[in-house]
C-alpha cells in the first residue's frame, strides 16, 4: 500500500516514468483491487490484501466483487465462491465470469 500511496497522484508527475503503454497504470489498478497476473501463459493471478473496502469488477457475464477483511490469521488467505483457499494464486478462469472474492489477511 505505500508503494500505492507514495509513488502515484493526481498531479502531473503522479506516474513513476513513462506509461505509454499503460504498465504502470495497470498495475496500480491491479494491486489496488487485490490481484495482479503472475503469469500471461498459465493466466494465473496473485492474491494480495485490496486497497479498497468493497470492489465491484464487471466482467462479461456477470460482476465480480472483491471484499477485502481482516482477520488474526498470519497468512494471507482468500474465499471465492464459498470456498476457502490458503494459495496465494487463483486461476483466471475462476473468477473471468464473476463471483464473490473475499480476501482475509
Amino acid at each position: 500500500h505505500k508503494l500505492l500511496q507514495t509513488c502515484y497522484s493526481v498531479m502531473p508527475n503522479g506516474l513513476p516514468g513513462n506509461d505509454r503503454y499503460g504498465s504502470y497504470s495497470n498495475w496500480y489498478v491491479m494491486a489496488s483491487i487485490g490481484l495482479y497476473p503472475l503469469s500471461a501463459i498459465e493466466a494465473k493471478y496473485e492474491i494480495s490484501f485490496p486497497f479498497f473496502n468493497n470492489v465491484t469488477v464487471q466482467t462479461t457475464t456477470e460482476p465480480l466483487t472483491i471484499k477485502g477483511g481482516t482477520t488474526n490469521m498470519d497468512q494471507l488467505s482468500f474465499v471465492f465462491d464459498g470456498k476457502q483457499s490458503n494459495s496465494a494464486a487463483i486461476a483466471f478462469t475462476k473468477f473471468s465470469k464473476g463471483g464473490h472474492l473475499e480476501i482475509f489477511r
